[in-house]
């Protein structure tokens, strides 16, 4: 009888020992799924950065004779083609324009991108602030209406709303709403 007794302590002794690990991993996997939504929004936004980035300098480069498809150009950013219009020797921009025309209808689609769609300095840093989050991975087929309602939902940062707001714009001004990377 006092053998059974021991065996039976024994197994409730393990039997709460389970139960700790078990109460210890659901509060890691708590942690880690709250985590997850802490950098998922950081993604997202990073994500509509690097996309308005890569429209606009499409829409930059569009009708100047520079090819789209070249390896110089598929990563270019707004930096580099600033560096590559303003400097005669850039060393970021360099490679992008082989003439001085090339240049010309560049700038003049710059001008007339920033006229038509009230962007300006702010616009321009919010890329550059929430690009540096990019996971286009994270999120493969976003339409700018999930973007935009789910940045409402979860974002508690009101300046990181009002600017990924002001970016959902650039895009619909430019006629895309779909993000896919």
């Amino acid at each position: 009888m006092e053998n059974l007794r021991e065996v039976t302590m024994a197994l409730f002794h393990e039997v709460d020992g389970l139960k700790e690990a078990q109460d210890d991993l659901k509060s890691k996997v708590e942690a880690l799924e709250a985590r997850t939504r802490e950098l998922e929004i950081p993604s997202l936004t990073g994500q509509l950065a690097v996309k308005v980035e890569k429209e606009l300098v499409k829409r930059i480069l569009d009708n100047t004779g520079v090819d789209l498809q070249s390896t110089k150009t598929t990563n270019v950013t707004l930096h580099m083609m600033n560096e590559a219009l303003q400097n005669p020797v850039s060393l970021m921009g360099g490679g992008i324009f082989a003439s001085d025309e090339q240049k010309r209808k560049a700038r003049d689609n710059w001008i007339d991108l920033n006229h038509s769609l009230g962007l300006n300095f702010e616009t321009y840093s919010a890329i550059n602030e929430l690009k540096l989050t990019q996971n286009l991975k994270a999120h493969p087929d976003l339409t700018l209406e999930k973007l935009s309602s789910r940045l409402r939902r979860e974002v508690k940062l009101d300046f990181l709303l009002e600017r990924s707001e002001k970016l959902i714009q650039v895009l619909k001004g430019l006629g895309v709403y779909r993000i896919k990377a």
